[in-house]
């Protein structure tokens, strides 16, 4: 998974790259770009106690978890499906 410091997740699948995701690090350098689509928002406005959602209070928990131990500037942190991951120097 990539992490960066503007608050955006990056799952990596290997069936999807000519490199393994785990040496993505160590064989390229500089800046990561990449392009995709968010499909979910980890926010700090989530309602614990939301009634219409039986799991609020779990996935409120989770979320904080999250949020709190991913080294991130930013309160929300979204979630990017990748699209096209490059390199720059």
């Amino acid at each position: 998974m990539l992490i960066s410091n503007d608050g955006y997740l990056v799952p990596l699948n290997l069936e999807y790259f000519r490199v393994d995701p785990i040496d993505l690090g160590f064989k390229y350098g500089g800046q990561i770009t990449c392009v995709g689509m968010i499909t979910n928002i980890i926010g700090e406005d989530t309602n614990p106690d939301d009634d219409k959602n039986i799991f609020a209070t779990l996935q409120f928990t989770a979320n904080e978890v999250l949020r709190r131990i991913l080294p991130t500037s930013q309160n929300n942190l979204c979630i990017v499906h990748p699209i096209a991951v490059y390199y720059g120097s």
